[in-house]
């Protein structure tokens, strides 16, 4: 006189596997771990990237990403990123479309100086901010496609205070890293 209950519903393999979130968390979390910076992955959402996860640094002085908050693609390094992933053409569309503000005296936001900026990012695969959204905070991203399909972007955000030429290459070989076992799985 048993019957199954929804515990057992909860244990059955899902028919779809993981969702995004749940695959990129645990890259964000060791991300966060090893740099302890805020690192994020982010989805682009028209013209717009979508914090999908976010784990904040535990030092006092820090950045911190609402999830779901959208911002403009030109504002984060991971923007920056999904821009330098389109093709070109989809890139041109973003630059005749998008109406890209100033956050700070920094950013970028001359159709010619992202054109140049996209096309160092696509060289590098790293794309970076510098105090370009917020003043005082250092951003370095990088793109993520698997089988042609862009999903999104990792990225970091470093306080200047704490931002040296040393931290800097080491998180881009981490974002590297992490997108390339990302990829591979």
């Amino acid at each position: 006189r048993y019957t199954t209950g929804p515990g057992l519903a909860r244990l059955q393999a899902r028919a779809h596997g993981f969702s995004l979130a749940e695959r990129v968390a645990p890259l964000v979390r060791s991300l966060r771990v090893q740099l302890n910076e805020t690192a994020s992955f982010f989805v682009r959402v028209g013209w717009e990237v979508e914090a999908l996860v976010t784990e904040t640094s535990e030092h006092a002085l820090r950045y911190a990403v609402q999830m779901g908050t959208r911002t403009p693609l030109h504002g984060f390094a991971a923007g920056k990123a999904i821009l330098a992933a389109l093709p070109q053409a989809e890139f041109e569309t973003y630059l005749d479309e998008s109406e890209r503000r100033a956050f700070s005296p920094a950013t970028i936001t001359d159709a010619d100086a992202l054109r140049a900026e996209i096309a160092a990012i696509r060289q590098s695969g790293i794309a970076r901010t510098r105090e370009e959204h917020t003043p005082g905070i250092q951003g370095i991203g990088c793109a993520v496609s698997v089988d042609g399909e862009l999903l999104g972007a990792f990225s970091v955000a470093i306080p200047s205070v704490r931002f040296d030429v040393e931290i800097e290459r080491h998180a881009a070989e981490l974002l590297k890293r992490t997108v390339a076992l990302f990829e591979a799985a």
